[in-house]
C-alpha cells in the first residue's frame, strides 16, 4: 500500500509539473512576443524600380450639346408652322424640349404636327423621333437625314427625297408618298430600298 500510494503521490506531482512547466511556456512566449513587438523592425530593402506616381483623376471629358434651334429664320419649330422652304439642313432636332399644349410628358423631339413644311431642307439633320404626324412636307428634301422612330402618321411627303436617309422604326402609317424618292434609303424594316434611284 505505501508503494501505491507514493506512485499515486508521484502521478500527481508529475501533472503538477506538466501544468507549471506549460504555464511558464505560455508566458515566456507572451513575454518574447511583447518584447519583439515593442523593437523596432529592421526596414525591408528598397527596391530599385520606379513606380509611377499616382495622379489626380482626371474629369471625363463633356461634348457640350449642340444648342437646339426654336426658330429657323421665320419658321417657329411648333405644330402648326409655316415654314414653306425653310432650311433646317444639319440641325439637331432630336433634343428639342417640347413644351407646348398637348405635348406628351417627358418627350423629347421637334414637333412639326399639322405644319407646312413644303420643300423644306432637313439634308444631314437629325430628326430622330421628330414628329410630322399630319405635315405638308411634299418635295422636302430629307437626304442623310437621321428620322430614327420620327412619325409621319397621316403626313404628305409626296415628292420628298429620302436619298440616303434612316429610316428605322419610322411611322408611315396612312402617309401619302407620291413620288417619294428612295435611294440607298434604310428602311423601317432596317433594309435598304433604291426605288427612285435617278
Amino acid at each position: 500500500m505505501g508503494m501505491l500510494r507514493s506512485s499515486g503521490t508521484f502521478r500527481s506531482i508529475q501533472t503538477f509539473l506538466a501544468v507549471v512547466t506549460f504555464s511558464i511556456a505560455l508566458f515566456l512566449a507572451a513575454c518574447s512576443s511583447d518584447s519583439a513587438a515593442s523593437r523596432p523592425q529592421p526596414q525591408e530593402q528598397q527596391e530599385t524600380t520606379q513606380v509611377p506616381k499616382a495622379t489626380a483623376p482626371t474629369a471625363p471629358t463633356i461634348t457640350p450639346i449642340a444648342t437646339v434651334p426654336k426658330e429657323v429664320g421665320q419658321c417657329h419649330i411648333e405644330p402648326k408652322a409655316q415654314c414653306p422652304g425653310a432650311d433646317f439642313s444639319g440641325q439637331d432636332l432630336a433634343e428639342i424640349s417640347v413644351q407646348h399644349a398637348g405635348a406628351s410628358e417627358g418627350r423629347e423631339g421637334a414637333d412639326f404636327t399639322d405644319a407646312n413644311i413644303e420643300g423644306a431642307q432637313f439634308v444631314g439633320a437629325n430628326l430622330k423621333g421628330v414628329l410630322f404626324e399630319g405635315a405638308n412636307a411634299r418635295n422636302a428634301n430629307f437626304r442623310d437625314a437621321n428620322l430614327r422612330e420620327a412619325s409621319f402618321y397621316r403626313a404628305d411627303v409626296s415628292g420628298a427625297d429620302f436619298t440616303n436617309a434612316i429610316l428605322d422604326n419610322a411611322d408611315f402609317e396612312d402617309a401619302k408618298t407620291d413620288g417619294v424618292i428612295y435611294c440607298n434609303t434604310t428602311m423601317k424594316d432596317g433594309t435598304i430600298s433604291d426605288a427612285g434611284c435617278p
